[in-house]
């Protein structure tokens, strides 16, 4: 899992922040404490607590993303990544007949429904300032500087040509599309 200590990094700062606990977990040890599949490619959900409650290894698959909606909510919050994605399934209805959606909080561009964002013209890849998750990829992008910030309105979308989705599953590259299928309301 190469990005291990990222999500070891999170998963110990959300701990810290929600819930007051200063003692860290080495998330290497989940080998020890579930049987990881030894083919395929999947994703590992760990709900905790103040304890570990739950690890899962659930098959991924890359979704097959043509087209984005942008959607305007100021009060979403998911800055911890939670179980309780409400908020989020609110916001995903509302794609119309798009394979996803853009969030847009306070005029600026943030995340899809599923991933972190970067676009792509011909001076880089630069990925929103603002985001609603601090993503396990994004953190790794930046601190390798292969990709940076930018303050990123939807007004901003035309100085970009490609937009990559990247989460822990899907690197730069495995789901791009084209800004010209970033659909506003």
């Amino acid at each position: 899992m190469p990005l291990l200590p990222w999500h070891t990094k999170r998963f110990n700062r959300t701990r810290q922040l929600q819930l007051g606990i200063t003692s860290e977990i080495d998330l290497s040890i989940l080998h020890e404490l579930a049987d990881p599949p030894a083919t395929g490619l999947f994703k590992c959900r760990i709900v905790y607590s103040h304890d570990i409650q739950l690890i899962e290894f659930v098959p991924y698959h890359i979704r097959k993303i043509h087209s984005l909606r942008l959607v305007e909510d100021d009060t979403i919050d998911y800055f911890f990544k939670s179980t309780d994605r409400e908020h989020l399934k609110q916001l995903f209805a509302q794609r119309s007949m798009d394979d996803d959606i853009l969030i847009v909080k306070n005029g600026f561009l943030t995340d899809t429904y599923y991933s972190n964002v970067v676009l792509e013209n011909e001076e880089g890849l630069f990925t929103p300032e603002t985001y609603l998750l601090h993503g396990v990829r994004r953190m790794q992008l930046l601190a390798t500087k292969q990709i940076q910030t930018a303050t990123i309105r939807p007004e901003d979308l035309p100085r970009f040509q490609r937009i990559h989705l990247i989460n822990a599953m899907m690197d730069l590259g495995d789901c791009v599309l084209n800004v010209a299928d970033v659909y506003k309301r």
